[in-house]
């Protein structure tokens, strides 16, 4: 894993104030310059633990990820922010902001990496991430009879079929967070 920080400006000093600081300068001069120098110290350590701190985080996220590495989306397996958490040794509300908004390239695409979490749902097989759900109900759809659309109902019905027991609102929500028009407007579209 590495981080894309091209866009990310370095931080320098500069360093005619910090020669200052070694000739006769007045006080008030001195710690006007100390200050700042703290400051832009303190700037940089920041800025510098928010990137160990993201790249822990993808790393901890891909070692709990490696189905998803070898298989791809539908590998993405239950995972909760605690999990990441404590074997960051940090708090959840760390990890969270640190990987707020930040995205990961991989050969099945680029994804957000806050897709790498959430809470199973129990079937017979185990565990199942929302993500493999998402897919399964895609690839559903996409093998639907364009005439006669699959309803949400209907594929919560399919979903129950293979163990997967969600509600029809969760399949509804699942496919609007996919773009995937209802079955009136797919059905309207055909025709």
């Amino acid at each position: 894993i590495v981080l894309n920080d091209v866009c990310l400006p370095e931080i320098h000093y500069n360093h005619t104030y910090l020669d200052m600081l070694k000739k006769g300068i007045d006080e008030q001069t001195k710690q006007y310059i100390c200050e700042h120098y703290e400051k832009a110290r303190w700037l940089k350590h920041c800025v510098e633990r928010r990137q160990e701190t993201l790249l822990l985080a993808a790393q901890m996220i891909f070692k709990n990820q490696k189905e998803f590495l070898m298989s791809g989306p539908t590998g993405i397996c239950p995972l909760s922010f605690k999990k990441i958490a404590d074997d960051m040794h940090m708090n959840v509300s760390t990890v969270s902001r640190a990987i707020k908004g930040k995205y990961i390239q991989t050969k099945w695409g680029i994804y957000p990496l806050r897709s790498f979490f959430g809470n199973g749902v129990r079937t017979e097989e185990g565990e199942m991430s929302p993500a493999q759900i998402r897919l399964i109900i895609k690839r559903m759809i996409e093998k639907e009879d364009r005439g006669h659309p699959l309803s949400d109902s209907k594929i919560e019905k399919m979903l129950k079929e293979k163990g997967v027991s969600i509600s029809r609102r969760t399949v509804a929500g699942y496919r609007e967070q996919m773009n995937i028009a209802s079955s009136t407007v797919r059905r309207a579209e055909y025709i």
